[in-house]
C-alpha cells in the first residue's frame, strides 16, 4: 500500500520510464513536471534499488537491461534538475541511444 498521494506520482514514473524513445520521455516530463520534486527522486531511486523492481517496469526485458535502462532514466532526471529539462534531453539524445 503506498502513502497517500504518491500513488499519482507513481503513475507519472511509469508512464514516463515506459515511454518508447526519448522525446516521448521529455513529452511525460513537460505534462507532468512534479516528475522533477523530491518525492518522485526517492521513488525512481527506490525503483533502481529494489533488485525486483526493474522486471516490474520492464517485463519485457532482461534484468540487466531493465536495470540500465532504469538508472539512465534516473541520471536524466538528476540532469534535469541540474541543468534544465532541455539541456538535460539534448544531452541525452545526442550521447545515449534509447536502448541503452
Amino acid at each position: 500500500m503506498m502513502m497517500p498521494g504518491i500513488e499519482p506520482i507513481f503513475d507519472s514514473l511509469i508512464d514516463f520510464l515506459r515511454a518508447g524513445t526519448w522525446p516521448e520521455s521529455r513529452e511525460v516530463l513537460a505534462a507532468r513536471p512534479h516528475l522533477l520534486d523530491p518525492v518522485a527522486k526517492l521513488i525512481v531511486s527506490a525503483i533502481v534499488d529494489d533488485p525486483d523492481l526493474p522486471l516490474l517496469v520492464y517485463p519485457e526485458m532482461d534484468d540487466r537491461r531493465a536495470t540500465k535502462l532504469l538508472r539512465m532514466h534516473e541520471c536524466l532526471l538528476t540532469r534535469c534538475r541540474e541543468v534544465g529539462v532541455g539541456r538535460a534531453f539534448d544531452e541525452m539524445i545526442r550521447d545515449r541511444p534509447r536502448d541503452g
